[in-house]
């Protein structure tokens, strides 16, 4: 009996001490998803990267050649940094905005800007790819018109569906504006 219970006894104590060490050594998660499997394939080189969980959409993340980043879904990471507050407001693009909105064939971006000289407007699908790029040229600072057509770059119609829109230029002072807005398309 004696023999039984120094066995119980040790067994116990080894038992609190495996506890114990396990407890505090647990990782901590910052994030997590429940899903049943996933898959993560690492960047190819034109920069985009695909993971995603069975029974979702396609997960993706792209990334432009000026370093921003666009994802989609459920698996996007924490980013972490600084931001930073452009000071020279008054160098900013005002009135912005298209009309008609949603539109069919094409439609006309005004904007007042205190810029002479080329500004390149640029639109993007939702998944942040370059699908038209008009380039105009202003020749006085003030409010402008841009009649922008629902076509691609080489002329083919854009599909119904909504985009981004960047205007894109440099001051008279030489401070860089840009601005966006979204645009959609019905057919």
């Amino acid at each position: 009996m004696e023999q039984r219970m120094r066995r119980f006894c040790t067994l116990l104590l080894g038992g609190l001490i495996v506890f114990a060490h396990s407890a505090t050594s647990q990782p901590r998660l910052t994030s997590s998803v429940i899903g049943s499997g996933a898959s993560l394939l690492s960047a190819s080189p034109n920069g985009s990267a695909i993971s995603g969980t069975i029974g979702q959409v396609v997960i993706s993340a792209q990334v432009r050649s000026d370093s921003t980043a666009l994802y989609q879904g459920f698996w996007v990471p924490y980013l972490y940094g600084t931001v930073g507050v452009n000071d020279r407001e008054e160098q900013s693009i005002a009135d912005f905005g298209n009309f008609p909105n949603p539109f069919t064939t094409h439609t006309t971006i005004r904007f007042a800007t205190p810029v002479e000289g080329g500004l390149k407007i640029r639109v993007y699908n939702l998944l942040g790819a370059l699908v038209r790029t008009v380039t105009a040229e202003v020749s006085m600072a003030g409010s402008q018109d841009v009649m922008l057509q629902a076509v691609d770059d080489y002329g083919v119609p854009l599909p119904a569906g909504t985009y981004i829109y960047e205007v894109e230029g440099t001051t008279v002072s030489g401070v860089p504006f840009r601005k966006s807005q979204t645009l959609t398309i019905i057919r």
